[in-house]
């Protein structure tokens, strides 16, 4: 199974987001894999939390990346995105759909994500 899924983003803040798929495992181990390019000028990644916390004030935490590209623990934030970035990380949990269905979300929240 796959723990996360990382894509890019075209926005002028962050890098990208990460979203993570399993929630059994710690979000340091999934996160310490990941490695972005030193050169990137934006140097912020949005992580959804969504099967690990709930569709919640939890759910999206921003963390700085470093200029060597590794993210950096100490610069945590939950944030509330703006409805385009929830979209796209809606998108994203619906190309898992089993993984969804099959999580700890309460069945509403997952209809929500779903859109059923």
């Amino acid at each position: 199974m796959k723990k996360l899924i990382m894509h890019h983003m075209t926005d002028n803040t962050y890098i990208g987001m990460v979203t993570i798929l399993d929630y059994e495992i710690s979000l340091k181990k999934c996160l310490v894999e990941i490695s972005f390019p030193p050169e990137e000028s934006k140097r912020k990644i949005i992580v959804d939390l969504a099967l690990k916390c709930g569709v919640n004030q939890y759910r999206f935490v921003v963390y700085d990346i470093s200029t060597s590209g590794k993210v950096l623990w100490n610069t945590s934030e939950y944030i509330v995105p703006n409805d385009d970035i929830v979209n796209v990380a809606n998108m994203y949990l619906k190309e898992n759909r089993e993984i969804v269905i099959n999580s700890m979300l309460p069945t509403i929240r997952k209809k929500e994500i779903l859109n059923v």
